[in-house]
């Protein structure tokens, strides 16, 4: 006896639904399989370090062919590169990740990368400030002119960006000119959001000291982070000229 027509079109709807329900199933197996591992997922720059590279290293560990299919840092201080985007089932392959040193304070970035693989892997970067190197913002004036009869005294304004947990770091002035003398007379220090570095604005009043008429000096005035040996001590240069 023959099937009604409409028990036969059930039975169609039917078999199709479990060919769908089946090729997904294996479709869904196939990408639970593919499993992309990484040797770490954090890494952190110390202040000390010169470069600012490392490597992290990726592995199919699947029987699946994975693909990477892009790499995307948050932020543009950081480029990466990769040996090879396709892997074979337990290939391996080299992510390499440069940054730039943050001028001050600590920051925290990601890498994102995604592959044909269940999901994309996420990798953590810090990077810090060498706190070794306070940062001169501005010097006002560039040159200092002092005339004995008409400007014996000009005031010198310096903005700095300092770690001020280290107390070695205080800003020095000195002058190989005669009769020169240096006063701070303004140090107001401003904490940053990090609150490891500060805003430092110093004015500091350069006079021309009474003395024997006559003649031009020229020679410099120094600004030293610290102790002028230390090989991380910074310096900069003001040009003086005296005229007595």
């Amino acid at each position: 006896m023959p099937l009604p027509r409409i028990k036969i079109q059930v039975i169609l709807v039917s078999c199709l639904f479990l060919t769908v329900l089946i090729c997904g199933l294996n479709w869904l197996m196939t990408r639970i399989d593919c499993r992309l591992t990484v040797d770490r997922d954090f890494h952190e720059f110390r202040s000390t370090d010169e470069d600012l590279k490392t490597t992290f290293r990726l592995k199919n560990d699947s029987s699946c062919q994975i693909t990477i299919t892009s790499i995307k840092p948050s932020c543009s201080c950081i480029s990466a590169s990769v040996g090879s985007k396709d892997l074979g089932p337990g290939e391996v392959t080299d992510l390499q990740i440069q940054t730039t040193r943050p001028a001050l304070g600590t920051v925290e970035s990601l890498v994102a990368v995604e592959t044909t693989a269940s999901a994309p892997i996420h990798l953590r970067l810090i990077a810090h400030a060498t706190s070794d190197q306070p940062r001169v913002v501005s010097i006002s004036p560039q040159n200092i002119r002092l005339s004995q009869d008409k400007t014996p005294v000009r005031d010198l304004h310096i903005i700095s960006l300092e770690d001020h947990r280290n107390t070695e770091r205080n800003l020095k002035l000195s002058c190989d000119v005669n009769g020169v003398t240096l006063e701070k007379i303004r140090d107001v220090s401003t904490l940053l959001p990090d609150h490891h570095f500060a805003r430092i604005e110093r004015t500091y009043r350069v006079r021309l000291n009474s003395g024997k008429q006559g003649g031009v000096e020229s020679g410099v005035i120094t600004l030293t982070f610290g102790d002028p040996s230390r090989p991380f001590a910074n310096s900069r240069s003001i040009p003086i000229e005296v005229f007595r």
